[in-house]
């Protein structure tokens, strides 16, 4: 299990976080990165409430760097990842992504209709498998790493 010390980082140094203008003690990275999301999501909303145009402006801008965005996502993610196995296991991140799936496919079902449509239609280009592949490899290994965790400890 790889779980505490990772990379040689200590995560007594790295947990303890003061956020003295907020008033607010972090004590771990998961509350730290449990603030950012709250912080982001209300965010996101009062932004999108107040300003759609902009919000929708923004992620079209966004997501027609479609493969810069992949990029930038993997790369955060990876760091996320990194820095949470300093506190807890790659089966405790997997089974919380298990609850994130869900969340995320229960925001987008009012859109299924359109989104079924749009898959089905790149489905079937050639090129498909190897747009996708990347993603297919980032979940498989991250499979395989669980189940070895799992099965072998």
């Amino acid at each position: 299990m790889i779980c505490g010390s990772v990379g040689g980082f200590n995560p007594e140094q790295v947990t303890v976080v003061q956020i003295f203008k907020l008033g607010l003690m972090i004590v771990s990275l998961i509350e730290l990165f449990a603030l950012l999301l709250a912080v982001l999501v209300i965010l996101k909303f009062f932004v999108f409430l107040l300003f759609p145009r902009l919000t929708v402006n923004l992620a079209t801008f966004i997501h027609s760097k479609n493969l810069l965005l992949q990029l930038v996502l993997l790369l955060l993610g990876g760091v996320i990842f990194y820095l949470l196995l300093i506190e807890i296991s790659v089966v405790k991140i997997y089974a919380s992504m298990l609850f994130g799936s869900f969340l995320f496919a229960f925001t987008m079902a009012p859109f299924s209709p359109q989104l079924l449509e749009a898959f089905k239609d790149k489905f079937h280009q050639d090129r498909f498998w190897s747009e996708y592949a990347l993603v297919w490899l980032v979940w498989l290994f991250l499979s395989v790493w669980v189940l070895m965790e799992l099965l072998f400890g």
